[in-house]
């Protein structure tokens, strides 16, 4: 009985030495396998020591040597398959496990052998009196110039326990963004910070493009340009493009991951929580503005937080197609999402109307494999899920320029965030290093028939000057609260958010292409600014945005004026289709005067069916009817549009 244990206690410092193996195979970080060995070998020699015949030291000894042997063993797993300890971030979405589904037996595996080693009994092993003096000092000292020299983050429990401090700061910086009080003016005070009453204009709209194009958008789940350029040519219709397209190189993700990345591309700021919501000014709503009908592409039509959140943008549409959701991950393949946004935009063509509509890609979602194209023997998962993507864009794109789209139409393709860094992406991409598994340069490209190609460094600038600069770039100006600036214009030194990644829990510069912390002075000054934002972004009240001046609400040459004596007497019109305190009211039946614009009734948005629908026409409070447009049968579920409270 005595071998035996001896046998399960070597099999559980196996266990856990071999998992510090494969942590270090996925990290390629020599420190973390150091600084494993040392807590393997002072756990090993203290609870060696303190093991005798005493029953209740041996019950005290094996519960407290199993909790670590379970911590350290599931930080080492974590990092095996995630590239990182446990982090907030990860604890942040833990709403999203079903996006990585496709590893769950893999991790099922590995978290049961976690759990059965972990728990192992152990026994004395006898080691001469001498020698475990020995140890049980120099282990400790090794230990300690191990921390003195690389510091306490490789410590898997001090990581561990880092984090109860993370969770007190975000929590703290919740209660802060959540104590405004919107009645008693405070937010009314920060909206200066962020507002500004136009767009800089640093580029003159091309002469190739009409007066309103429109305008296709296309988020690319996780994609760093490094994968894009990789010399197997996994992607060789996006190489083509980009050698076609306007390019914008050392530019970087300014968030993680897609929740925070595209609220944060569309409204050019920031994001505390998944299921925020940004009170601001968006780009689809600026576009609404203009005259352009709105559309979001969903691709994961089974995920209900998912869908609540693309419904809080506010776009006119929003579009999915349950019936080419795959059978396990609920989503749609990147081929079935591609073929949803070509139907869609070739259906809101024929409304004769300009638009915008964005889609969301996940078919190279970590976790993922191609159900479709497979690259060169199609073994390696990871390249498949990317060679997958290109060659249903090459579909996509084929369809495009031989279509009447192509004439009227700019095509912008970009990512919600680089390409995270876990195990599969190591093994498939050995040769790519990062600072941080969150932080990289991801690419972005503009493209319209007729274009001359070009290439732009935009210094490390990021993501949160996407917004500004496609309006820059189609001459579109109106009052926004972006955070960022055109990327067409020199970089603003003074604008940390333009070179900053941040999330809640980091705060990394990429100015200039150099990834690097920031100083302790930027840093107090960042994470001051942020705050306002986050307060202001889920707090601010319609009736708290800047109202336009008269001679803004002069363009428009129809509709009735009305005094609001409320909000410093601006003259502000109640107008069909006028863009007003970013909200966008909906008035095709009649024309209801009200003595407060902001209490003005907001009629139904367009309600989109299967089949065909008389659409609404703008005739100044009149509804004449129009030409029936056959809508494509995927379409459904219109995003609802809000009251106008702000809330």
């Amino acid at each position: 009985m005595h071998i035996k244990r001896t046998h399960l206690t070597a099999a559980k410092y196996a266990f856990s030495s071999l998992a510090t193996l494969l942590a270090y195979s996925t990290c390629k970080d020599v420190f973390i396998m150091l600084d494993g060995i040392l807590e393997l070998l002072a756990v090993f020699i203290l609870s060696n020591h303190f093991l005798n015949d005493n029953k209740r030291r041996q019950i005290i000894v094996y519960v407290l040597s199993s909790v670590f042997f379970f911590l350290f063993n599931t930080q080492m797993l974590v990092m095996y398959f995630g590239g990182t300890y446990i982090s907030m971030m990860m604890l942040t979405n833990i709403s999203s496990l079903r996006d990585i589904s496709a590893n769950f037996l893999v991790y099922g595996i590995g978290i049961l052998a976690v759990i059965l080693f972990s728990f192992l009994p152990i026994t004395k092993i006898e080691i001469p009196k001498l020698w475990e003096k020995r140890l049980l000092v120099i282990i400790p000292v090794l230990s300690l110039i191990s921390i003195s020299c690389i510091g306490w983050p490789h410590n898997t429990i001090y990581s561990l326990f880092s984090l109860i401090g993370q969770s007190k700061d975000y929590n703290q910086l919740q209660e802060t963004v959540n104590s405004v009080d919107t009645m008693d003016g405070e937010v009314r005070d920060i909206a200066p910070e962020f507002y500004k009453e136009s767009i800089e204009d640093e580029i003159s709209k091309p002469s190739g493009l009409p007066e309103k194009p429109n305008v296709i958008l296309i988020f690319t789940e996780g994609l760093s340009k490094s994968v894009v350029e990789d010399e197997r040519n996994i992607t060789p219709n996006l190489q083509k493009f980009s050698k076609r397209a306007l390019s914008f190189e050392n530019y970087y993700n300014h968030t993680f991951a897609t929740y925070r990345g595209l609220i944060g591309q569309l409204y050019s700021g920031y994001q505390l929580n998944n299921s925020d919501s940004n009170n601001l000014i968006a780009l689809q709503d600026i576009f609404s503005a203009k005259g352009y009908n709105t559309a979001f592409i969903n691709t994961e039509p089974d995920n209900e937080e998912f869908t609540t959140y693309l419904t809080s943008f506010g776009f006119d549409y929003l579009i999915t197609d349950e019936a080419k959701a795959t059978a396990r991950e609920k989503t749609l393949s990147d081929k079935s999402a591609y073929e949803l946004l070509w139907e869609t935009c070739t259906e809101m063509n024929a409304l004769h109307e300009p638009f915008f509509t964005s889609i969301y890609t996940f078919g190279t979602h970590v976790s993922l494999d191609s159900p479709d194209e497979k690259f060169d023997d199609g073994k390696d998962a990871e390249l498949n899920k990317f060679y997958n993507m290109d060659y249903q864009f090459g579909e996509f794109l084929e369809k495009f320029e031989n279509s009447p789209l192509a004439d009227n139409t700019i095509l912008i393709f970009t990512a919600d965030h680089c390409t995270y860094v876990d195990q599969a992406f190591k093994n498939s991409f050995p040769d790519v290093e990062r600072y941080h598994s969150d932080v990289g340069e991801i690419i972005l490209y503009f493209y319209y028939k007729g274009i001359t190609p070009d290439t732009i460094d935009v210094d490390g600038r990021n993501s949160i000057n996407f917004a500004p600069t496609l309006l820059d770039y189609l001459d579109i100006s109106a009052p926004n609260f972006f955070l960022g600036n055109s990327l067409f214009g020199k970089q603003n030194k003074d604008n940390l958010f333009a070179t900053t990644f941040y999330d809640p829990f980091n705060a990394i510069s990429t100015r200039d292409g150099k990834i690097s912390v920031l100083d302790s002075k930027e840093k107090e000054e960042f994470v001051k600014k942020v705050t306002l934002y986050l307060t202001a972004s889920k707090n601010m009240k319609v009736d708290s945005i800047p109202l336009p001046t008269e001679e803004d609400a002069a363009v428009v040459d129809e509709g009735t004026y009305f005094e609001d004596t409320t909000l410093d007497s601006y003259q502000v019109p109640y107008y069909p289709n006028y863009y007003y305190n970013n909200y966008y009211y909906y008035n095709y039946t009649e024309e209801v005067p009200v003595s407060n614009p902001v209490e003005a009734p907001v009629s139904e948005p367009i309600v989109v069916d299967p089949g065909t629908v008389d659409p609404p026409v703008d005739t100044g409070g009149t509804d004449t009817g129009g030409t029936d447009v056959v809508i494509p049968e995927p379409v459904v579920d219109p995003a609802p549009v809000t009251e106008p409270t702000g809330e």
